[in-house]
């Protein structure tokens, strides 16, 4: 018999139905691995070995408990006390799995595992995370995007899911404890309850009423809304494409762009830029161009989003006499609300697409500790907007890591989630581009923007920021910036009902010297010294530094449109 060196827990499962009336002691796991030989030869047969993961440190123990149970007679308890050692001696924080077989369902046309149940974290201790996971059999797809905290009173429900297919033979249900490698949580306990797996397929019905709506969008007559350009017909039934900063004001170099390219959706961000009380920095300026810009692509028929920077990426931005305040402290919230009251009338009225904040996650993923401060300010600052400019549609930029867990806190507030994507490269690990470009690669592209789409729910995303670096030093090239554009628009097409809008990042490489500097204090001064980082940074153009075009230029411009004048989703 193979022996799976994994720290696992089994119940027993259940397809589509809530919790089993009783558990078998037999049929529970400990740190050490399967208990009994029918449960751990059949995981064994799913499965295989995976020699990474290799033993716990301490307990770890699963039992089945009278105690804290939701609904029925019996809960899992899981003592979390110890934590995994890898098989290169590192350690990870405690785990433990459930197993299962997907291939009967996937077999049958199921696309999608859908796991429901509850955590009751009331004895975890309050420094300590829940971290709920699934991932298939290779690893090469997983969601770790939802955490439950610790020493929450009562249970704690969760749901999540993930993308299943026909190659996959097992999925891992994963609990993680954050924060207990080296350490463990002694005297803590998890209570697991009401478990539910639902494996569902596409809905048919629903794709076709999807289908029938973008193709009478797609064919809606000429001189209702369409207006042609070099670039095909500009139709409101298509997603709005931008590249970034394209047109500048008063920049006629730029402006050729934008007109031969044929865009129609532009991305900016503001700082809250106010050196002391009431001075804002527009006050007694004849010469807005900020103002005019937004006046003038208006004018073009541009969507236009802007992105409030007071959270950018790692970095807080605020002004400086409000340095060392509290997101919520009162004071603070003041404030912001004056300067909304002071910018909504001078520009709201030019703006479709209104962001406070962009990749927050990344600064509040250091600082968690400032979290719910910082839920109170966008709250404030939210309904400000709604009272004065209440056509703004709001919501906020988050990367991928745990986007999931903090759209679900900020959903209720926003009109759509807006997500940055950068294909992968060689930066700070072997992680070649060709992987975005891999449909059985974990990584690739479409799986992580469908991935948003599902977060999203029913409210649309809004991609303000896509691109591929092309430096040949980190696994890249100009070849394969070629293939990823022509890919994403291929996936573009039909996705109409679910993206609001997209803009590239880069038209031109940025400088590399001057890059360095421009960025100090927006990023890690680490990551500006760590060169393969920066030539990933400074290639992501569709033109090279000097202005000569790479590959990728003209097929931007013949994706956009060749996507204009197609009616439906694409084939490839």
């Amino acid at each position: 018999m193979k022996t799976l060196k994994l720290f696992l827990l089994l119940c027993f499962w259940t397809i589509a139905v809530g919790q089993v009336i009783g558990y078998d002691s037999g049929n529970v796991l400990s740190n050490g691995g399967f208990e009994k030989g029918d449960l751990s030869e059949s995981a064994n047969n799913v499965l295989g070995s995976y020699p990474w993961f290799t033993s716990n440190h301490g307990g770890n123990a699963i039992a089945v408990t009278k105690n804290k149970t939701k609904s029925g007679t019996y809960s899992l308890i899981w003592n979390p006390i110890g934590w995994n050692v890898k098989e290169d001696k590192t350690l990870e924080d405690a785990s433990t799995f459930i197993v299962t077989n997907v291939r009967e369902h996937t077999d049958k046309g199921a696309t999608i595992a859908r796991l429901s149940g509850f955590l009751n974290t009331s004895a975890l201790k309050p420094n300590f995370r829940v971290q709920v996971i699934l991932a298939n059999d290779s690893f090469s797809r997983y969601n770790v995007d939802t955490l439950i905290a610790g020493s929450v009173p009562g249970w704690q429900s969760f749901k999540v899911s993930m993308p299943v297919t026909p190659t996959d033979n097992g999925m891992f249900i994963a609990f993680m404890v954050q924060s207990t490698k080296g350490t463990g949580a002694p005297g803590s306990q998890v209570y697991i309850d009401d478990l539910k797996l639902v494996y569902s397929g596409p809905d048919k019905k629903e794709a076709k009423k999807t289908a029938k709506n973008i193709t009478e969008k797609a064919i809606e007559k000429p001189n209702q809304h369409n207006e042609t350009d070099k670039a095909g017909q500009k139709s409101h039934a298509k997603i709005p494409i931008g590249l970034n900063h394209v047109p500048k004001y008063r920049d006629e170099s730029s402006r050729q762009m934008a007109n031969e390219l044929g865009l129609n959706f532009i991305v900016g961000i503001t700082q809250w830029l106010e050196p002391k009380p009431g001075q804002y920095v527009w006050s007694g300026n004849k010469n807005d161009e900020f103002q005019a810009h937004l006046q003038e692509l208006k004018k073009g028929d541009y969507k236009i989003s802007i992105t409030f920077t007071n959270v950018h990426m790692d970095q807080k931005h605020l002004p400086g006499y409000l340095k060392g305040k509290r997101f919520n402290n009162p004071y603070m919230l003041e404030r912001w609300q004056k300067y909304l009251e002071a910018f909504l009338p001078r520009y709201g009225d030019y703006i479709d697409y209104l962001n406070i904040g962009n990749e927050v996650n990344n600064y509040f993923g250091k600082h968690y500790e400032e979290w719910s401060d910082y839920l109170e300010f966008f709250q404030h600052g939210e309904k400000v907007i709604r009272r004065l400019k209440p056509k703004i549609k709001v919501g906020i930029v988050l990367v991928e890591s745990r986007r999931e867990s903090f759209w679900k806190q900020l959903e209720p507030y926003c009109d759509h989630l807006g997500i940055t994507y950068y294909t992968p490269c060689s930066a700070f690990g072997k992680s070649p581009t060709d992987e975005a470009l891999d449909k059985n690669h974990y990584k690739y592209f479409a799986r992580t923007l469908e991935e948003a789409i599902r977060v999203a729910g029913p409210k649309k995303i809004l991609i303000t920021e896509v691109g591929c670096a092309t430096h040949p030093d980190i696994d890249s090239s100009p070849e394969l910036q070629v293939q990823f554009i022509q890919t994403l628009f291929h996936w573009l097409s039909g996705k109409e009902n679910k993206i609001l809008g997209i803009s590239w990042l880069a038209p031109m490489d940025w400088p590399y010297e001057h890059t360095k500097k421009a960025l100090q204090g927006y990023l890690d001064a680490a990551a500006l010294q760590h060169e393969p980082f920066m030539k990933y940074l400074t290639s992501l153009g569709l033109k090279y530094e000097d202005g000569s075009k790479k590959p990728g230029y003209d097929t931007f411009k013949n994706e956009i449109f060749r996507y204009r004048n197609t009616i439906g989703p694409s084939k490839k």
